[in-house]
């Protein structure tokens, strides 16, 4: 699958206004969710821009390996080749991982709110460091959707959550070296 998205920040009073978007339809309710991000211990996957993520979101799991970024890329958009399998969630994902030579390099939660209209999936990301809305479909479905939201303005983010957990540490909005929420904590000791 080809995965086309962008990202983009909005203010917390801004989620309630989604729901009531002509052609959305709630698909799944806030769910809290946990990824982690595995690669070899001399970063192979991340130095050819490839990531291997595990994420439980409620009672689901997934690994999902991304690939790089096109060339051809449109720098207003993120296209990338993705590949997910579903998974129990459980201790024992990590442990294989573990076990055939990846580590956990990085950890991050969040609330995540799914809506779908016929052509998009909009992903409502309460992190601990903003609100973002994750757009993905077809560029044009994209376009529409930021232009009757009024988000034209709005800066698109192709960056990864990594990237603004980074930057968000580097201006002293977070700590630690996980981009987590402090009332919780991992379901499996890693």
């Amino acid at each position: 699958m080809i995965e086309i998205e962008i990202k983009v920040q909005i203010p917390e009073h801004d989620i309630p206004n989604i729901a009531k978007t002509p052609q959305v339809i709630l698909q799944t309710p806030r769910t809290f969710e946990q990824n982690f991000l595995f690669d070899t211990p001399d970063r192979i996957l991340s130095s050819r821009d490839q990531l291997l993520r595990y994420r439980i979101f409620g009672d689901k799991a997934w690994i999902t390996w991304k690939g790089p970024v096109k060339g051809e890329n449109d720098i207003r958009y993120k296209i990338r080749k993705e590949i997910s399998i579903e998974v129990t969630p459980s201790s024992t994902v990590i442990e294989l991982l573990h076990h055939i030579g990846f580590e956990l390099w990085f950890r991050y939660e969040k609330y995540r709110t799914v809506y779908k209209t016929p052509h998009l999936v909009i992903c409502v990301d309460e992190t601990p460091i903003g609100v973002f809305v994750e757009l993905e479909g077809p560029k044009q479905a994209i376009e529409e959707f930021l232009t009757q939201k009024k988000w034209h303005s709005l800066p698109r983010i192709t960056a990864n959550y990594y990237t603004l957990f980074c930057e968000a540490k580097a201006r002293g909005e977070i700590s630690g070296p996980y981009m987590v929420f402090s009332h919780h904590s991992p379901p499996f000791s890693i």
